[in-house]
């Protein structure tokens, strides 16, 4: 769990701990070494900490901003992990579809 206390705030780190759940603990350290992110951040279900979480995501490049105020895109590839296959859309030039997706969208 060191790599835990020393890639979370305190404040994190007490989120995990709250949980009481040792395989996530164990999970979330595993992949916190595998990966080696600068910081892991453990966020709340209050407003605050979802603004947060987009705004970084803007400011990380991992989503880009779209016309209409407060939506977002983001780009993944087919074999994303964390990818809901169940509720994915992608979006192609007509006449194109890859494998491995779920269909082509019905307009």
């Amino acid at each position: 769990m060191d790599v835990l206390k020393q890639k979370c705030s305190k404040e994190s780190f007490k989120r995990l701990e709250a949980l009481k759940n040792p395989a996530l603990m164990e999970f979330v350290a595993k992949y916190a070494e595998l990966l080696n992110p600068d910081t892991v951040y453990v966020p709340n279900d209050k407003k605050a900490d979802e603004e947060y979480v987009k705004k970084m995501a803007l400011e990380k490049g991992e989503e880009e901003a779209l016309n209409i105020k407060g939506h977002t895109i983001h780009h993944d590839g087919i074999h994303d992990q964390g990818r809901d296959p169940k509720n994915t859309k992608f979006l192609f030039s007509p006449g194109i579809a890859p494998e491995g997706l779920n269909g082509p969208l019905k307009a």
